[in-house]
């Protein structure tokens, strides 16, 4: 296959997500990194590193006027996306953008529309969607293998990295409310959230949030909490779902396995007499199912490609970066409110 038969692809900014990028498109047979736009020229020796034959601009509208380019991937700062995004589909280009899509629900609605306008897809690298572990957890709740759920409990916690333009809220809790939105379909109710700001990045106009504690309730009963920090002693990636049949712990960081089934719970007993036990409390085997292992960017990339040659749906489309967005935006309203419970 030549560059003329492969999808034409231009990467916006370099920094610590573009070389990752970069080598998962690599993978792809039927895609051809074109560009790659990056204003600090500091970063060029890098580029050329791994790109020698690829075409640097210092500006990214240089490589939206290129009709040879097909795809736009937007790694910059989140308070960037937008403005990107809407001009490369001005352009009649088709957008991957990191995650999260944008930083209100306003904009992601309006890139959502013209991308519609346009024809052209529209796509969020919510990479953690696209890894088996969570593929798993799907299943187990989409086949009632854990039964009603009750709970989701989360915790996504590190020393760091300081963000300069968001708190840690926008910074981790995006792949959290991601993974809480492609399992649950239900509609939030409404949401609370409290932080703190000990520790901030130094160029931040003002303080922002790097300990953030999150509260998301359902019509059907459901609670998610979820617990994001940038001041960790050790880093964690720990979810936990409560279901009425099973419980289930997905755990990113246990090299036995990430995913465990519990067959564990509670039910109440018909008692007869006035001291009988009022509970019984199963406690039955664990469960690790085997999980196959892929680089979850791959699969991000693959679906892009696949949708732009098939005109198809991504997984993870415009829509649902922007009910993420949504997610972010109320729990941003609450953190301004002091925890005060919002609609979403």
């Amino acid at each position: 296959m030549d560059f003329m038969e492969k999808i034409s692809i231009a990467i916006v900014g370099f920094g610590y997500w573009s070389p990752k990028l970069i080598r998962n498109f690599g993978k792809c047979q039927n895609a051809h990194i074109a560009a790659v736009c990056e204003k600090d020229e500091t970063k060029w020796p890098a580029i050329k590193e791994l790109l020698p034959e690829t075409k640097i601009y210092l500006h990214y509208t240089e490589a939206l006027q290129n009709t040879d380019i097909q795809a736009v991937v937007i790694a910059t700062t989140v308070s960037s996306h937008y403005r990107i995004a809407q001009e490369a589909l001005l352009q009649n280009k088709h957008v991957l953008i990191e995650k999260p899509m944008t930083i209100t629900g306003k904009e992601a609605d309006r890139l959502v529309r013209l991308a519609q306008k346009k024809q052209r897809i529209l796509m969020v690298d919510h990479t953690f969607i696209y890894s088996p572990p969570i593929q798993e957890l799907k299943r187990l709740i989409d086949e009632q293998t854990l039964g009603d759920m009750y709970s989701y409990q989360s915790s996504r916690l590190n020393l760091g990295l300081f963000q300069r333009d968001v708190n840690v809220l926008y910074d981790l809790a995006p792949h959290d409310f991601s993974i809480l939105r492609y399992l649950i379909p239900e509609k939030p109710k409404d949401i609370s959230a409290i932080g703190s700001c000990p520790i901030h990045h130094p160029l931040q106009t003002k303080p922002q949030e790097s300990i953030v504690y999150v509260s998301v309730r359902y019509p059907s009963g459901l609670i998610a909490h979820i617990h994001v920090s940038w001041l960790s002693p050790i880093k964690v990636r720990k979810t936990t779902l409560i279901g009425s049949k099973k419980m289930a712990l997905y755990d990113l960081l246990d090299p036995q396995g990430k995913i465990k089934i519990y067959d564990q719970g509670v039910e109440l007993r018909e008692v007869q007499q006035r001291y009988e036990p009022l509970f019984d409390y199963r406690i039955g085997s664990t469960d690790t199912p085997s999980i196959r292992e892929t680089e979850d960017l791959e699969e991000v990339a693959k679906d892009f490609l696949r949708c732009i040659e098939q005109g198809a749906k991504p997984l993870v489309d415009g829509t649902f970066g922007r009910d993420v967005v949504y997610l972010l935006e109320a729990a941003q309203r609450s953190l301004n409110k002091k925890g005060k419970w919002v609609s979403v």
